[in-house]
């Protein structure tokens, strides 16, 4: 059963990342960067939103959620990968995007 519902989160993480994607990409415009700065962007918000979706799935495979660290070793390594994948650089992107908002001077 927690293998059937961890597989439904991980296709929920999936669409979720989707519509961040979308909000992102949609607010392009309105950044202050380059080109290549842009491209920066859509990368560093597109390899933790498809890795949320690919760990979380590996996640139901293995049927662990990956949450907390509990010291099974399986779950361990999904929530480092949760971590190290997903939460750090969606908050360095994050910074990022929100910087680029800021006015030229």
């Amino acid at each position: 059963m927690l293998a059937y519902r961890a597989w439904r989160w991980s296709h929920l993480n999936a669409l979720l990342g989707g519509l961040w994607l979308l909000a992102v990409a949609w607010s392009f415009e309105f950044l202050h960067y380059s080109d290549r700065g842009l491209r920066r962007l859509a990368i560093g918000v597109g390899i933790p939103a498809w890795s949320n979706w690919l760990v979380t799935l590996f996640a139901s495979f293995l049927g662990v959620t990956g949450l907390t660290y509990t010291g099974h070793h399986a779950n361990d390594v999904i929530a480092f990968l949760l971590q190290a994948l997903v939460v750090v650089p969606t908050l360095i992107a994050s910074a990022f995007w929100v910087w680029g908002f800021r006015e030229r001077r």
